[in-house]
């Protein structure tokens, strides 16, 4: 709509069109962080075994112990960089939640876009790092591709048993399949696996529209508890949001999640796809944050994240850039379990 000229206007606030996400959700589960100053990140993974002491006489000699072994991962980091150019003509020009006709300096308008850039490179990466994490527990494996970087999977040897596809006959909503004992099979088999207990419980939207409707559901009376904090989160549910909290058995949180990434300006992915269910034990993942060495010659040091900024004489400009290098670790890779419970 053009403006006419003579009328007066008031600027009624900036309305961004986006959607609701949560911020850096499966980072929960990955709460260590390492810096490496190195292009790979190694891991010695100790298998624990549970032997149980052997009865013998009092006056046989006892027999000496195998020693337990190890083995060590290793990971190259994937490397992110994020750019932005910003052009003298802008800083001309009104910016969102500037009065009509402008109220700023070019130079107070340069300040502001390179604020808003700057954040929108720390959203990019640790956007890009919290779907590293979900990658890891989801599948047990990253595959890293884009296209300046040559497609790369990463898998941490999560076994074979954990991941689960229910055939025909056996998935949710099919006649006689109790959703609530499948749950309890695959909790035994993370126990199993890891030594510790499922706690948490993902579902993906369908997944979870089959599971409330088991009959069997009735007797299990998940309770709606208002809010609860799953790594510092404060959900309520029936907000809307992408994460929903659903309630309790008493031994395991129950979550709903639909949030979704955009890979251009067109295109969205679900992060999770919504006919399947995680079970985490959270206390077993022992996660890690790990960021290898930054391969710039004004840094050369191990950084979560660095940012420089520089001009270019012509045509001018200043140039913002983000850098980072992100490997998301589980510890314990068997400390999940999904499964593709509908068709």
């Amino acid at each position: 709509m053009a403006h006419d000229l003579f009328a007066t206007y008031a600027l009624g606030g900036v309305i961004q069109t986006l959607r609701p996400t949560v911020p850096g959700f499966w980072l929960n589960f990955f709460t260590r962080e390492f810096l490496f100053e190195t292009e790979e990140v190694d891991f010695d993974i100790v298998t624990v075994d549970r032997k149980i002491a052997p009865f013998v006489m009092p006056t046989v000699e006892g027999r000496p112990q195998r020693e337990r072994g190890f083995t060590v991962q290793k990971h190259k980091p994937a490397y992110i960089k994020v750019k932005n150019i910003v052009n003298p003509r802008r800083t001309l020009e009104r910016q969102p939640g500037e009065q009509f006709g402008g109220s700023l300096t070019p130079a107070a308008r340069e300040a502001a876009l390179i604020a808003s850039y700057l954040a929108d490179h720390r959203s990019q990466v640790e956007r890009r790092w919290n779907w590293m994490a979900a990658q890891a527990m989801l599948n047990g494996t990253i595959t890293l591709s884009g296209d300046d970087y040559p497609t790369t999977t990463i898998d941490f040897g999560r076994a074979a048993g954990q991941t689960i596809t229910l055939g025909s006959g056996s998935r949710w909503g099919d006649s006689g399949i109790v959703a609530l004992d499948n749950i309890e099979t695959w909790s035994t088999t993370v126990f199993n696996a890891v030594g510790y207990p499922v706690d948490v419980v993902i579902m993906g939207t369908t997944a979870w529209t089959a599971f409330r409707k088991d009959t069997d559901l009735r007797a299990l009376n998940l309770l709606q508890q208002g809010a609860d904090r799953l790594g510092g989160l404060d959900i309520v549910p029936g907000s809307g949001a992408p994460l929903q909290y659903k309630g309790t058995d008493g031994m395991r949180q129950f979550w709903v999640y639909s949030e979704s990434y955009d890979t251009d300006e067109t295109t969205s992915v679900a992060m999770m796809d919504p006919r399947d269910v995680l079970l985490v034990a959270s206390a077993g993942i022992a996660g890690a944050r790990c960021f290898g060495a930054i391969l710039d010659i004004e840094l050369l040091r191990a950084q979560s994240l660095f940012t420089k900024s520089w001009t270019i004489p012509d045509p001018s400009a200043r140039v913002l850039l983000t850098q980072s290098a992100p490997m998301m670790v589980m510890g314990r890779v068997n400390s999940c379990l999904k499964a593709r419970v509908v068709a």
